[in-house]
């Protein structure tokens, strides 16, 4: 288990992470993820991973991933605001990766690959 410091330094970094994760931070948002996640290595693959669980359910794998205690910080967050945010931040997450895909998928249809196959003689 972490102590109390190393608990409330994960914490701000997952608060920016949700301000870059916000709607409300416009077009930057994937490069501002991709900067975050260059100055956080560690938590690449544990990110990678909530994209495929609910945001309910991202928060306690996190907390265990992290070795944050999620009972204890449910006792601190009697009013539910912290896990709130982090599952908003999930949730943004998860919606930020789906665009990106279809905007990549959208942008190789743009530049004009084929869209029918081409006979192959035999």
């Amino acid at each position: 288990m972490i102590n109390i410091a190393e608990a409330l330094q994960i914490l701000g970094e997952f608060k920016r992470l949700s301000e870059i994760l916000d709607k409300n931070a416009g077009e930057q948002r994937w490069q501002l993820l991709q900067q975050w996640l260059a100055d956080h290595p560690q938590y690449r693959k544990k990110l990678h991973h909530c994209l495929s669980l609910t945001p309910a359910d991202a928060v306690p794998y996190l907390c265990r991933e992290l070795g944050l205690d999620y009972d204890g910080l449910s006792m601190l967050d009697f009013n539910g605001a912290v896990r709130g945010m982090a599952q908003r931040a999930i949730g943004q997450l998860q919606e930020l990766y789906k665009e990106r895909s279809a905007a990549d998928a959208e942008a190789l249809l743009d530049e004009g690959a084929p869209t029918t196959r081409k006979k192959v003689k035999r």
